[in-house]
């Protein structure tokens, strides 16, 4: 399990990084062509510059929300465990579950520059 764990926070943080250097990059593409690329279908328009930014962004909260509740999961029965045992411990397995939850943080600190810079 601690094999598959890893994979995954592996192949989430390169997902995150490519999707945050994807964004960049189209929107650095975007401000040099002063002709975007607009595709009209029907009456809608479609911007490829602002879905690919909005992609980048659900990918980067998506990827941080779920490597968390996995990480909470594994931390959180593990902390059970500790305190059932050892009653002091408590204290210990709230600060792991809380850096647990900061990694939500950062997805959400990834989105908001991909979206807002």
């Amino acid at each position: 399990m601690k094999k598959i764990m890893m994979i995954f926070c592996v192949v989430n943080f390169i997902l995150i990084t490519t999707s945050f250097v994807y964004a960049s990059n189209v929107m650095e593409k975007a401000e040099a062509d002063t002709s975007k690329e607009v595709i009209k279908n029907d009456s809608a328009v479609v911007d490829y510059t602002k879905m690919s930014k909005y992609l980048a962004a659900a990918l980067c909260v998506a990827g941080a929300t779920i490597s968390s509740g996995l990480a909470v999961g594994k931390i959180g029965s593990a902390a059970m465990g500790a305190v059932s045992e050892k009653p002091e411990a408590g204290g210990t397995a709230m600060i792991l579950a809380a850096l647990a939850e900061g990694v939500c943080l950062w997805g959400i600190a990834g989105a908001f520059l991909i979206l807002f810079l």
